[in-house]
């Protein structure tokens, strides 16, 4: 992998022509079981054939395993969405021909939009952008997928306003490029897409803060809009990282890629920066904290899976005691109840992530007791014996000092009932991708996070990235269950994403996914992040900071004592 020197060098992760090899095109295949089994209630927008998702486009073996995806399954929600971004994007070069559309976030599964240069959107504005979108979807238009030699692509993109995909992809050693057409527009999608307009059936287009939201439904709610979400900080979160990687200039791969261009000082210099950054936003939540102390006693900290969370709490330790204060820090785990008394979920597993795996009443009382000034003997849990122990630390807090908590229902007032909401500091953290492939490609914060694990599941828990995956729908659960409802009663939010991270993580997470093989039933997602990755230049460790979050999963954090390993001895 090209790393310096403006040297870019991917490999042709693409399985796009492993199942193409002759034989029947899909579309085919789809009429003849629709003719003999009768349509399904949702329309099919792709297939997984051999474990392969696939555009309907393609031709398959007669003895292919072929199973119709549409939009009620996770890979049938991710193709809806990328098409219907297809499909947004056209219309808007057609409504909006001076402006430049771009995706910026998710919120609550609707992608929020704005156009480059533009103050905003009116309702009376978005009415044709969605009329025309809609006579495509009555029509059932063909959304066709064709391979282009690379010149050729450059050509059509550019003819289509796509300079920010263009910037991009001619730095990529890939030759031919597959995009999808409709009449005059193309449009390079990292993902499958849907090969009919027809398929895309329900969306609405509403303004919302400086531009607007797609709306779509959602995995569980396939048959109707989803509702969308309060989430007012997050937003905000969102809107301030947006406005950071625009003024870095790299919004999107192409902004990173120049910055690699330019030489190993540029890199360094935007990995100081944004890691400056981050100390800062650290800084001022200090700052907060310290300004409440006539009141605060309790800093609570929760966040998703791999948003950093160990080592946001340990340096905002580190920042509170610059301002003299010597917090002391309790972990949740140590009061999980002993493994025989923990209930089990609806899928016969022990739950150990909801409320009842806690011994609720004595953690309130010990936290009551540090606060009052008392002396606590804090448990210590033992994970392989699954049994609590009383050969923890004693711990006792000085007068005006705080008390630090990090873990899943940090910011779920029920685990701290005994405690007023006066008394207590709560900040959620989590990793809002900041990068976007291209204007209309962006990376999922979600898939983001995944990367992160993987890696650290690796180095830190010898497991395989299958086991991470497999893992992955379980730890989601989670996250909807026991942080996301709680997000918003947060006082201080903040974004653990670093712009330049996967160019980091990518040399360690690709030997990973590269053994998984076909015959494994997480295949297609080990393709998916393989397909993100290959967009991004490869960067070297050395270069990051040994504080940063991002050694909480690349290893040789400093904060943790850890040595700092060379890539040749992982």
């Amino acid at each position: 992998m090209g790393i310096y020197g403006g040297k870019f060098v991917t490999e042709d992760y693409g399985s796009r022509e492993s199942v193409d090899s002759g034989g029947t095109p899909l579309l085919e295949r789809l009429r003849a079981d629709e003719e003999r089994e009768g349509k399904g209630r949702y329309a099919v927008l792709a297939a997984l054939a051999d474990h392969e998702l696939v555009n309907l486009h393609t031709c398959v073996r007669e003895s292919a395993a072929v199973e119709w995806v549409r939009r009620d399954s996770t890979a049938g929600f991710r193709v809806y969405q990328q098409s219907m971004m297809m499909l947004l994007q056209w219309a808007a070069q057609v409504c909006f021909p001076e402006y430049r559309l771009w995706v910026n976030h998710v919120l609550g599964g609707h992608y929020f939009c704005d156009f480059l240069g533009k103050k905003g959107v009116t309702a009376e504005e978005l009415r044709p952008l969605a009329a025309m979108m809609r006579k495509w979807i009555q029509e059932d238009t063909e959304i066709k997928y064709q391979k282009y030699l690379k010149t050729d692509a450059m050509e059509l993109l550019l003819e289509n306003s796509c300079e920010d995909t263009v910037n991009m992809l001619e730095k990529l050693p890939v030759d031919p490029i597959y995009l999808h057409t409709m009449g005059p527009f193309a449009h390079y999608a990292c993902f499958v897409l849907a090969s009919n307009a027809g398929a895309l059936d329900l969306f609405d287009l509403v303004p919302h803060d400086t531009g607007f939201l797609l709306r779509l439904p959602s995995v569980d709610t396939p048959e109707a809009l989803a509702e969308i979400p309060r989430v007012e900080k997050l937003f905000q979160i969102f809107k301030e990282s947006q406005i950071w990687a625009r003024i870095m200039d790299v919004r999107d791969v192409g902004g990173l890629i120049r910055v690699v261009e330019r030489g190993p000082e540029a890199v360094t210099e935007l990995i100081h920066i944004n890691e400056a950054l981050q100390e800062k936003n650290i800084a001022r939540v200090a700052d907060d904290i310290y300004a409440r102390l006539d009141r605060v006693r309790v800093i609570l900290i929760a966040g998703p899976s791999s948003s950093g969370k160990t080592t946001f709490s340990h340096r905002l330790a580190i920042q509170l005691r610059v301002l003299g204060l010597r917090p002391v820090s309790i972990s949740m785990d140590d009061y999980f109840q002993d493994r025989d008394k923990v209930r089990f979920d609806e899928y016969g597993e022990p739950d150990f992530e909801g409320l009842g795996a806690l011994d609720l009443e004595l953690f309130n009382e010990h936290l009551n007791w540090l606060i009052e000034g008392r002396e606590i003997s804090a448990p210590l849990y033992d994970f392989h014996l699954g049994k609590r122990s009383a050969n923890g630390k004693n711990l006792k807090l000085e007068e005006r000092h705080p008390v630090i908590i990090e873990g899943i229902h940090a910011l779920n007032d029920a685990l701290t009932f005994s405690v007023d909401r006066d008394l207590k500091y709560k900040i959620y953290i989590s990793a809002l991708a900041q990068m976007s492939i291209d204007s209309s490609n962006r990376v999922s914060t979600t898939d983001a996070r995944l990367v992160r694990r993987m890696v650290r599941d690796h180095r830190y828990r010898s497991k395989q990235a299958l086991d991470t995956l497999q893992m992955w729908p379980s730890v989601r659960r989670g996250e909807q269950a026991n942080i996301f409802p709680y997000q918003e009663d947060a006082d201080q939010m903040f974004n653990s994403a670093l712009l330049y991270e996967l160019g980091v993580l990518k040399p360690l997470a690709e030997p990973l996914l590269k053994e998984i093989g076909r015959e494994e039933p997480f295949w297609t997602d080990a393709q998916r992040l393989m397909q993100l990755l290959a967009h991004f230049p490869s960067l070297p460790h050395y270069h990051v900071p040994m504080n940063s979050i991002l050694r909480e999963f690349i290893g040789g954090g400093a904060i943790y004592g850890e040595k700092l390993v060379d890539e040749g001895e992982r």
